[in-house]
């Protein structure tokens, strides 16, 4: 039978033991992927209660995409 993925709140990039630079660039890739995701949810969440709160967190995801460095593969 095959094996249950942990469920969100079960995983932590901070078990992640980096021992390469590629490891580390991978959990730090991860880390920022878990933050936007859950940016993503905080927007989605406030936009009928609170569209200010909406609007500053897509400014600030907005802002985090174009500082990005996007070709570093």
């Amino acid at each position: 039978m095959p094996r249950e993925l942990p469920h969100y709140d079960e995983f932590s990039v901070k078990d992640i033991k980096p021992k390469t630079d590629f490891e580390k660039l991978m959990k730090e890739r991860s880390a920022a992927v878990l933050l936007r995701d859950d940016i993503a949810f905080m927007i989605g969440w406030t936009k009928a209660d609170n569209p200010e709160i909406s609007e500053r967190l897509e400014e600030i995801l907005k802002n985090h995409e174009e500082n990005r460095c996007q070709d570093w593969l």
